[in-house]
């Protein structure tokens, strides 16, 4: 159930970091492809999840 919470938390700070980016770019940036874009959104979001837990691995094996 933790690791459900923590990605959970991790998905919804994207779309939070999404709307922001909606907020200051507007128009200009757009999520095409099947679904209307859900599928490229989806995507991009656990992409950067991914990159996430790369980066924090990283960190934790340089500071051990």
């Amino acid at each position: 159930m933790r690791f459900f919470s923590a990605w959970v938390i991790l998905f919804v700070s994207k779309l939070i970091i999404f709307c922001v980016i909606d907020f200051a770019f507007g128009q200009q940036i757009r999520f095409l492809g099947p679904w209307h874009g859900v599928i490229a959104f989806i995507v991009v979001v656990v992409t950067m999840l991914l990159a996430e837990e790369v980066v924090a691995r990283l960190c934790r094996r340089l500071g051990t």
